[in-house]
């Protein structure tokens, strides 16, 4: 089902798939530049098969217009809320990747009870969890990228099919180049968590990132440790925009952690 919901008077874009209604539905929040399909077009498929699986364009991606305001973790927070609330769901399981995974953990900070676990992909939990020179370019658009940076940055491919689905699903596709401004300026301004809020969150945790992503290994190890209970795994081969498409790993880890829940 695909379907519009408005939150704070904006229209968000939202499908619904999967016919199981007995498990808690899993709620996929995607990262910047990225819509449902450019995101989620190999985990949602398998997860589909026997559970009810919810997925958000958020503000200014995908089909769901922008607003004349910045990117921020409350609204972003307030908008996935708004969505679970209109559908009458409690105790999801929440899958954020990148920017989606502020989102996902915000969630879990301020409205608890709507996450029964959480899955961050490919996410820190402060500025210092961001390879420095990627801090750098994300806030000066005139930096420019390193041999080693360029390695693990999205492809001119990726670029090239994200923008092909903003032209061909955005209420105004013009403005595909001041979307990704002001997403780089939302997470390249994003102050983090701190070790309080962490502590706080009581949903279990897996945090997966790739050996070569743009977060260190260390710190996402730091933040398993932070957030109690929680797992972590590291891809191999696999940076920040290629664990999208390691959907036959995540799956079963996914899986494993919400069997457990019951």
């Amino acid at each position: 089902m695909e379907t519009y919901l408005n939150v704070d008077g904006l229209e968000l874009y939202v499908e619904d798939h999967g016919a199981d209604r007995s498990q808690p539905p899993a709620v996929l929040l995607h990262g910047a530049l990225y819509g449902i399909e450019t995101a989620w077009g190999d985990l949602l498929p398998r997860l589909a098969v026997d559970r009810r699986v919810i997925a958000i364009e958020a503000q200014g991606h995908g089909h769901t217009a922008d607003r004349a305001t910045p990117f921020t973790e409350a609204q972003m927070v307030a908008d996935a809320a708004g969505v679970l609330d209109q559908l009458g769901i409690t105790g999801a399981d929440i899958v954020g990747h990148s920017m989606g995974a502020i989102a996902a953990g915000g969630l879990a900070i301020r409205r608890p009870e709507l996450v029964r676990s959480l899955t961050m992909l490919g996410r820190s939990f402060s500025p210092e969890g961001t390879i420095p020179e990627l801090l750098d370019m994300q806030r000066d658009p005139q930096h420019v990228p390193s041999a080693e940076l360029l390695a693990i940055l999205p492809t001119q491919e990726e670029f090239g099919a994200w923008a092909e689905h903003y032209q061909r699903t955005a209420p105004n596709p013009g403005v595909f180049q001041q979307v990704a401004m002001k997403a780089q300026a939302y997470v390249g301004g994003w102050p983090g968590w701190s070790h309080e809020q962490l502590a706080a969150i009581r949903a279990p945790a897996l945090i997966v990132i790739g050996d070569h992503d743009f977060v260190p290994p260390a710190h996402a190890a730091e933040l398993a440790v932070l957030l109690r209970g929680s797992h972590l795994a590291i891809l191999p081969g696999t940076t920040h925009t290629s664990i999208l498409k390691r959907g036959a790993w995540l799956e079963p880890m996914m899986r494993a952690r919400w069997d457990r829940l019951g």
